[in-house]
This record gives structure tokens, C-alpha cells and sequence, in this order.
């Protein structure tokens, strides 16, 4: 069956890597579906289009599961889980809305952070030093953000044409917002893991 992770209904906004998923996987098992094939995972572009996406090796922002999170101890089991707040949605996913919540749950990662056992840090500083893609798309990311989501050759040209010491300097600047973009990837890479432990043991095939 093909379904992308968007389609599962799980929050006003979109699907995510959570319950709804990890349902979806257990549904396939019980009616002998042995695979389930998916669009790209990456971010998309502004029309949400995966195959136009800014980077070839992060996951889509949107998949990360607020509830997963303040499950695993990453937020307080206080928090505000920002699709609850959603009142009105349509069949359709509101990108504006579904960056909203990223910025939230970004912002709400890096308050929680310092409460972190130095354990939990330090598997989390040996996975980025690993990724040899993730600090370039975090700059990317983040420069993007601040030049209010244009292309990159329309930026200043201190970004545009990735001057080293001007980065540099930026990012002493931006440190928070960096983390953020990490972090946001770690538990990506956590919960999809844990998505495709599920399915390896339910015998289904990931195809995408």
C-alpha cells in the first residue's frame, strides 16, 4: 500500500511518526500487507513538494510526534502540545501552520534542554559529529528563516556566496537556533528508528 506519513490521521496538521504510525504498521500486519511504500521523508519546498526539497538527508520537520516527546522526558509532561490549540483544519495540510509548530516545539526543545541527564547529551553530540550533512543544513535552515523563506542567491551576499568568517560569526550568534534545527533531526532520527524497528518485527517492508 502506498500512504505517505502525512495522510495518517494523527493531528489537525499532519500525520507523524507517532501512535497513528505506529497503528498504521500494526493494521498492515493484521491484514497480511507486507509492504508499505511512501513518498520521499525529506523537507519539502514552499508548494510541499518532497521531491524539490532543501536538503537530501533531513527528515521532514512535520513528522516529529509532540506526544512521543514529552513521553520520552525531551519535554515537560506540563506542556501545551501546539495542535491541540488548533481549532478549525480541512482535509488539506496548512504549511503555515505546520511551521508554526515546529518553531514552537523547536523553541520548547531548547528550554527543556539543559534538564537533560549529561548522558542524553552526550549520545545526542556523538549522532551530530556523525552527520556530516547537519551543521550546513542547520545554517541553511535557520539562514533561510531570517531572510524570510527566499532563495538562497537573493540573500545578503555575505550568506549567498557562504563567506567563512561571516558565517562564523553568525553562527556565535545563533547558537540557540542551531540546536534547535539539531535537535529537531536527532528526534526525528529516534522516532523514525523506533518506526522502523516496529516494522522489521510486524515482518513489513519499508519501500521509499
Amino acid at each position: 500500500i502506498l500512504l505517505h506519513p502525512t495522510s495518517l490521521p494523527d493531528t489537525p496538521i499532519c500525520g507523524t511518526f507517532g501512535p497513528s504510525c505506529r497503528e498504521w504498521l500494526n493494521d498492515l500486519a493484521s491484514c497480511g500487507i507486507r509492504v508499505w511504500q511512501f513518498l520521499p521523508l525529506a523537507p519539502t519546498d514552499s508548494l510541499g513538494s518532497p521531491y524539490s526539497s532543501p536538503s537530501s538527508f533531513a527528515f521532514n520537520p512535520w513528522f516529529l510526534d509532540e506526544n512521543d516527546l514529552v513521553k520520552d522526558g525531551f519535554l515537560p509532561i506540563n506542556y501545551e502540545n501546539f495542535s491541540s490549540k488548533v481549532q478549525n483544519f480541512d482535509n488539506r495540510v496548512d504549511f503555515e501552520l505546520a511551521n508554526s509548530k515546529i518553531k514552537a516545539l523547536s523553541s520548547s526543545l531548547i528550554e527543556y534542554w539543559e534538564k537533560q541527564n549529561p548522558s542524553i547529551k552526550e549520545e545526542f553530540e556523538i549522532w551530530c559529529e556523525k552527520q556530516f550533512w547537519l551543521d550546513d543544513h542547520s545554517i541553511f535552515m535557520e539562514l533561510r528563516i531570517q531572510n524570510q523563506n527566499l532563495p538562497w542567491w537573493k540573500w545578503p551576499e555575505k550568506f549567498a556566496l557562504y563567506d567563512q568568517e561571516e558565517i562564523l560569526n553568525w553562527k556565535k550568534d545563533n547558537q540557540k537556533e542551531l540546536l534547535g534545527h539539531n535537535l529537531i533531526q536527532w528526534h526525528l532520527d529516534r522516532q523514525w528508528k523506533s518506526i522502523r524497528k516496529l516494522a522489521n518485527n510486524l515482518g513489513i517492508y519499508l519501500l521509499g
